[in-house]
């Protein structure tokens, strides 16, 4: 390519017309070659082998390819016919199987629901169940009676357990028969060998003799009930006489968090003692039940007590500002508490008084006790001998033996009107009715 100047306007005046002529041997390479421009190269292009020739394809060969070409796609088609026959067949037997499994899955639901309505039903027949079994533990226990903590007999059988039933009756002057008594066995339990004596009257007229006997040989000796007044071998044990009542001692500790856990328990054990008539539920629960109380499992825990027919016997702070010691009572009798506001703990101490009966005849006699002698004679007493006793319940008997002697000795009656007297109480206590 020219890279020269176009020429001015001017110059083509100048210049005059040339005519030139064309060589005859323009291809002829000697007579050019001083004519060509070296800026300017021939291009050389790519030769064919053996290109083919079509002059040569008959109309045989032609039918001849053209049935390789018809064979080659009947081949392909009869390929895509098997495999799209295939395809069919699987897609019917998919559709074979959601079929079935759609009939399996309503037979399925159909038999939940059945099951559903056989639950329902079941759950309503163990209630009522429940209800006939608790309502007969009641009727049964309105002719029985517990009698705990008495050492088991050598080999012992139901004859011997008869034969200490009557010995029991001679003991608190009521007489008992063999025809008076249904059945006499000895519950087992697990943490302890010598389980109740459970004794079953024959009418529960029977039964009341021997509590109110009972009760009435505990006033009237200075050493209780135990195992002395049978001559048992060993060392003198309480024996109590249960009037379906029952006593359940808890604690939580404050650390422990998972209320959920502590109350299914406490759900468990109450339910345990349903069928009971008097239930008291008492100890340090680290609930707040005081009134205004914004403790978050105070609804829960309430409503729980509620469900079982125990409700608190007071509200009152026993820690502080908080009501962290709880009585929960379910009975019918007349009961009492008293919150000492003592200094021998953060918490104040707690006294529970309950009726032997919920008919009282009016009193007749009065007893006064002059505190100021109670309190010197307890102060002087030498209570070493407490101490060293391992047994709580033997501990317990001691103590009470030692109170009871002491009040009796600083005690006068006097008999009264058949006015109502009214009930006083000292400043140091809270009385909670």
């Amino acid at each position: 390519m020219s890279v020269a100047r176009t020429p001015t306007k001017n110059s083509y005046k100048s210049i005059s017309p040339t005519h030139y002529g064309s060589d005859s041997a323009i291809y002829t390479l000697e007579s050019h070659e001083h004519n060509i421009d070296v800026n300017i190269k021939k291009r050389s292009k790519r030769r064919l082998n053996n290109p083919p020739s079509t002059s040569d394809l008959t109309l045989a060969d032609l039918m001849v390819r053209l049935d390789e070409m018809n064979k080659l796609q009947d081949a392909k088609f009869a390929s895509l016919e098997s495999s799209m026959n295939a395809l069919s067949k699987q897609n019917d037997e998919i559709k074979d199987t959601v079929i079935h499994l759609s009939a399996k899955y309503d037979d399925v639901l159909n038999n939940l629901k059945k099951l559903q309505q056989e639950n329902d039903f079941f759950k309503n027949r163990i209630k009522t169940l429940e209800g006939k079994l608790e309502q007969l533990e009641k009727n049964a226990r309105t002719t029985t009676v517990e009698i705990r903590n008495v050492p088991i007999f050598e080999s012992e059988d139901k004859e011997n357990l008869i034969e200490f039933t009557k010995k029991f009756g001679t003991v608190i002057n009521v007489p008992i028969q063999d025809s008076e008594i249904r059945d006499v066995f000895r519950m087992k339990l697990k943490n302890k060998p010598n389980g109740p004596i459970i004794v079953d009257f024959t009418s529960t007229v029977k039964r009341e003799k021997v509590i109110k006997a009972t009760r009435t040989y505990n006033k009237m000796n200075t050493g209780r009930l135990s195992t002395a007044s049978f001559n048992m071998d060993g060392a003198a044990k309480p024996i109590y006489v249960s009037e379906d009542t029952v006593a359940i001692a808890v604690y939580r500790p404050p650390g422990y968090k998972n209320i959920n856990n502590f109350l299914q328990s406490l759900n468990i054990i109450v339910l345990k003692y349903s069928s009971k008539r008097n239930v008291i539920l008492l100890g340090d629960i680290n609930i707040n039940i005081a009134k205004q109380s914004r403790d978050a499992n105070l609804p829960i825990y309430l409503d729980m007590m509620a469900f079982h027919g125990m409700l608190p016997a007071y509200f009152f702070p026993t820690h502080n500002r908080t009501c962290l010691d709880h009585v929960i009572l379910k009975t019918k009798l007349k009961a009492r508490c008293l919150i000492l506001q003592t200094t021998v703990s953060d918490h104040y101490s707690v006294a529970l008084y309950i009726a032997s009966s919920s008919k009282q005849k009016p009193a007749k006699v009065l007893k006064y006790v002059n505190f100021e002698l109670l309190n010197t004679e307890l102060k002087n007493k030498d209570f070493n001998s407490l101490y060293e006793i391992k047994d709580v319940n033997e501990a317990a008997v001691y103590f009470h033996n030692i109170l009871q002697s002491a009040i009796k000795s600083n005690s006068r009656e006097v008999k009264i009107s058949r006015r109502k007297a009214k009930e006083t109480c000292t400043n140091s206590f809270t009385v909670a009715e």
